[in-house]
């Protein structure tokens, strides 16, 4: 497998040492942002990070308000929505820089003038109640989704408020087309909430089975949550994390300085720790989740193709998604 982005330079010496204040707008949780701010100080002593958060949704409605009204003061996004970055690129929003570590990652992951990098991937994967089904029981396949048998008891969350669900969605409406929306509402899919609040309500019997994200499934298994996990048949869907450097940064060589720590083994660590996959192949998966390279064997292949594609129609699908499934 091809790893890097061919087309953008690696930055290894700058002027100066970094040091001033670096706003990372993102949608981390928030105990990898706890933790990344300590790492950030711990190595980078002169700089001195500062955090917008939330969901994915709700950081790109900022920056959009922010960029609109004559600029914004972040200097790096970290948001689940790769389509997002393909409309910034597009706008001359961001600035390329591949830091040393990202050579690593895989190539489709990345953009390929280095305009945007995944530091961290998310899986969606198939969720079941333990108590009320086993592994050979429950859904196999997003097929299965929109089978009757299972009609009135899947659960999904809301691909407007969720940017790794949105992500999902387009992927498959790429992949099944507007037939899978419309078997969604026949079976009376409920699209509501996030990735949590699936796990909670699988867990608590209200719902038989849906889909979440692995990472929030390993973190509700730790907890004695009734809740199992299976990759879909048809290939489990990558969402990339990209991280990306703004063109209107105050302080690039202080935000090139974390970029390259986020890819560096200790910053990968994190993405480990935190339950997601870190894109370093040298990085374990978290426990509980099928390893890095099964997951790329048998995931459903992104491309700088596809990713045009879905960007250009992401209107369309969030507004065909809302009337067919969710009025």
């Amino acid at each position: 497998m091809e790893f890097g982005a061919p087309g953008a330079e690696t930055a290894h010496d700058q002027s100066g040492a970094p040091h001033g204040e670096v706003w990372i707008y993102t949608s981390f949780y928030q105990h990898v942002v706890d933790d990344l701010d300590k790492l950030i100080r711990a190595e980078l002593p002169g700089v001195e990070p500062k955090w917008f958060t939330g969901g994915s949704e709700k950081v790109m409605q900022r920056l959009d308000a922010e960029i609109t009204a004559g600029g914004s003061r972040a200097d790096l996004l970290i948001v689940s929505d790769p389509f997002y970055y393909v409309r910034l690129k597009k706008t001359g929003q961001l600035t390329p820089y591949v830091p040393p570590g990202a050579l690593r990652v895989p190539r489709n992951l990345v953009d390929p003038d280095g305009a945007w990098l995944s530091s961290r991937a998310a899986v969606m994967v198939i969720v079941f109640n333990t108590k009320a089904l086993d592994a050979e029981r429950a859904p196999q396949s997003y097929a299965d989704l929109v089978d009757p048998k299972w009609k009135g008891q899947i659960i999904v969350p809301d691909a407007l408020a969720s940017g790794t669900f949105f992500t999902t969605v387009a992927f498959l409406w790429d992949k099944m087309g507007v037939a899978w929306f419309e078997g969604l509402k026949a079976n009376q899919v409920i699209s509501t909430g996030g990735n949590s609040a699936v796990i909670e309500r699988v867990s608590s019997g209200e719902y038989k089975a849906g889909m979440a994200l692995l990472e929030n499934v390993l973190t509700a298994q730790r907890k004695g949550a009734p809740i199992g996990y299976l990759l879909p048949r048809e290939g489990a869907v990558i969402i990339p994390g990209p991280s990306a450097m703004l063109a209107g940064s105050r302080n690039p060589v202080a935000a090139r300085a974390v970029l390259d720590l986020l890819f560096a083994e200790k910053g990968q660590a994190l993405m480990v720790k935190g339950d997601m996959y870190a894109v370093d192949p040298r990085q374990p998966a978290a426990k509980g989740a099928p390893p890095w390279e099964k997951v790329l064997e048998t995931s459903l292949p992104w491309s700088e193709a596809l990713t045009a594609r879905l960007e250009e129609h992401a209107a369309e699908i969030r507004a065909e998604f809302h009337r067919i499934v969710q009025q």
